[in-house]
């Protein structure tokens, strides 16, 4: 088992190096932008992805979950809406200790690991690559300095801006979503 795994993270290490030297390469010509206009294109390249995983993935296991979540949700409702309410509350507490909570937590655990894997994984693994390329001995290489810029007496690191460039991206595709959202259904 031990060999297996130290194969599995020596497999993990060759890709991750490998895919950090094929963005350095990718990279290359925008180096004239500066690092910070580059985290930024990053960071909300990042978002962009994670937007698009999040609308296009899906499991049928996270499918199903969610119509038992539905279906014993609308069975607790019509119970609790019984006429009389003792034994409609009676009913609803049954279910919810029978099946509801059930169907609750398998639901929610699928959606945070859907959540992990389509908007989590993808930004840290930016984050390592960001942290790695954009170290303070990268940019005081780059830079001669060993922040990436500095506004008063606050110096960013490369990690703070690609924190605060995804923020605004979530930020920035909200926003453009709502206004396309409110164009296109006028009214609504």
């Amino acid at each position: 088992m031990n060999s297996l795994l130290d194969t599995l993270w020596d497999l993990i290490l060759i890709y991750s190096l490998k895919t950090a030297t094929l963005l350095d390469t990718l990279l290359t010509p925008l180096h004239p932008l500066g690092p910070t206009a580059i985290i930024f294109l990053l960071a909300f390249s990042m978002v962009l992805l994670s937007s698009a995983l999040r609308a296009t993935y899906t499991t049928k296991r996270h499918q199903q979950l969610e119509k038992d979540f539905q279906y014993w949700y609308g069975i607790r409702q019509e119970a609790s809406n019984h006429a009389d309410q003792e034994k409609g509350k009676a009913m609803a507490k049954n279910i919810d200790q029978a099946k509801l909570n059930r169907a609750y937590y398998d639901y929610f655990f699928e959606g945070f690991l859907k959540t992990l894997i389509t908007t989590w994984l993808p930004l840290l693994l930016m984050l390592a690559y960001v942290n790695n390329a954009y170290n303070p001995q990268a940019l005081a290489r780059l830079l001669g300095s060993e922040t990436l810029f500095e506004v008063h007496t606050v110096k960013a690191s490369a990690i703070f801006w690609y924190f605060v460039s995804a923020l605004l991206s979530f930020i920035g595709i909200a926003i453009a979503k709502y206004l396309y959202k409110r164009k296109s259904h006028p009214g609504q």
